[in-house]
């Protein structure tokens, strides 16, 4: 079964965050997304991601490829940490 970002948000009690960002060329935007709150943990180490596209269903994807397989962290630093592995 295929999760949708959504289905993730729900499940970590997370929410999905978007932002339009102006392109690095300077012509036009992108939208980026991300879950707040959210890590990845690989290795130890824990970094931020975002998915970016063309509107907010490309960034969706595009974030959903970047997590997958991994270890998502949600509250890293707090006593309401969580841990969950995206399949």
């Amino acid at each position: 079964m295929a999760f949708t970002l959504q289905d993730i948000a729900t499940i970590t009690g997370t929410d999905i965050q978007y932002i339009l960002r102006d392109k690095s060329t300077g012509r036009g935007q992108v939208v980026c997304c991300s879950l707040s709150r959210t890590e990845i943990a690989k290795k130890g180490i824990l970094s931020s991601i975002m998915g970016t596209g063309k509107n907010s269903k490309a960034a969706e994807k595009n974030y959903l490829k970047k997590i997958k397989g991994q270890k998502i962290v949600v509250d890293a630093f707090m006593k309401t940490r969580r841990e969950f592995d995206i399949p």
